[in-house]
């Protein structure tokens, strides 16, 4: 799906154009969107955990691979669109967004429904993500820009530490 909104995103000539519905068109796009993201997912988490689960692929591995790419796919579409669209500003509050969504509400809706327990391993993690947040913010809030190199050392740590946590998962 990315690589064909990128490939259609180059075809355009010009500047992109902001389509002009009716408020009750776009409510309607937007709920059919959202939902097709959702069931999108859904589908695309469940489909990886059984695969994982069929190769006997441990459940934290599955957590931080298959599932956390799964419910950040429409993140990754929203932020490739904004950006093929001049829009950093909506890509980056994505990000932002998102995270402290997460951060926030993901967590304290499922501690308060129970008490969450996270091993010794997640405290390596959370120090992997305060670095790589630090670095972002560099770019982001010094420089005002991530340029694509700064933007595939960050694909390049995911792949590192997917790797890593592979090798030594303890």
């Amino acid at each position: 799906y990315i690589l064909r909104v990128a490939r259609n995103q180059r075809r355009e000539n010009g500047a992109a154009t902001v389509p002009r519905y009716r408020l009750p068109t776009a409510l309607l796009l937007l709920l059919v969107g959202l939902a097709a993201l959702i069931a999108g997912g859904q589908a695309l988490v469940e489909g990886g955990v059984w695969i994982a689960r069929h190769f006997g692929v441990p459940d934290w591995l599955i957590g931080v691979s298959v599932v956390a790419i799964g419910t950040s796919a429409p993140e990754i579409a929203a932020s490739v669109v904004a950006a093929l669209r001049g829009r950093g500003d909506i890509a980056v509050g994505n990000v932002l967004g998102s995270n402290v969504f997460n951060v926030l509400m993901v967590l304290g809706c499922g501690a308060t429904v129970r008490p969450l327990a996270a091993g010794v391993v997640i405290h390596g993690d959370l120090l992997l993500l305060a670095g790589i947040s630090l670095f972002a913010l560099l770019f982001l809030g010094v420089r005002q820009r991530m340029p694509r190199s700064a933007g595939g050392l960050l694909l390049a740590a995911y792949v590192g530490y997917i790797m890593v946590r592979v090798i030594h998962p303890g």
